[in-house]
């Protein structure tokens, strides 16, 4: 890999982690707020931590070649109607969560952006292993912090 691609690369692991980091923080503070305890907290860092290593361990085996048991069968998408294919192209206006860099036009987008597309699929299933491997471990050090 040249430098500008493991670059790239780097920016596709570190956006992912975040992406997960930042849902998993989100839902156990929702759970801490629920229970109204720091310690329940805690239990949702603990717990997310432990599934954001399985996940990258799944990963891992998965990009190694390991078949595993798949929980949720992937259909077949619906074809549109003919009568509708005209609609099905319009952009839509989507709201503002739901957006992404793509949806911009910004300057520093070429710099910043990051797409899998531009890797193999072995490369996008490492780094989605890479990205749970370092969740978890962020998720453990601020479970360690907030508990001390």
């Amino acid at each position: 890999m040249d430098a500008a691609l493991h670059k790239t690369y780097m920016r596709l692991i570190y956006r992912k982690t975040f992406k997960l980091l930042s849902a998993f923080l989100v839902i156990s503070a929702l759970i801490g707020g629920i229970y109204g305890d720091r310690l329940h907290f805690l239990y949702g860092v603990s717990f997310f931590s432990a599934l954001s290593i399985l996940l990258g361990w799944s990963m891992h085996l998965k990009a190694a070649g390991m078949r595993l048991p798949r929980l949720f069968s992937t259909r077949e998408k619906r074809k549109t109607p003919y009568i509708l294919r005209r609609m099905k192209n319009q952009n839509l206006h989507k709201p503002c969560f739901m957006m992404d860099y793509r949806d911009f036009d910004d300057d520093l987008t070429s710099a910043t952006a990051v797409s899998e597309e531009l890797f193999e699929k072995t490369q996008a299933r490492r780094a989605d292993m890479w990205a749970g491997f370092l969740c978890g471990a962020i998720l453990v050090v601020l479970s360690f912090v907030v508990h001390a």
